[in-house]
């Protein structure tokens, strides 16, 4: 697993799902089966199903989860 944050990036051993595990308490979300990320790390949301992040990264958003993740970003904003 690939960890990238504002300065650096990190590989781990554990899968997805163990981060998804460690982070259910913290503002993160799944949003495809390859992404989970930091609610307060992103800069906008298009219409075309991708997620902008602050870092410019462009992250696609699972059509099975496209309508929980946009309630979850409008209460988060």
């Amino acid at each position: 697993t690939k960890i990238i944050t504002s300065h650096t990036e990190y590989t781990s051993s554990y899968n997805l799902g163990k981060f998804k595990d460690m982070l259910v308490n913290h503002p993160f979300f799944q949003v495809h089966r390859s992404y989970i990320f930091n609610l307060n790390s992103i800069l906008r949301y298009e219409s075309s199903g991708v997620v902008i992040m602050v870092n410019k990264m462009e992250i696609p958003v699972a059509r099975n989860v496209k309508n929980d993740f946009l309630q979850l970003f409008e209460g988060h904003l």
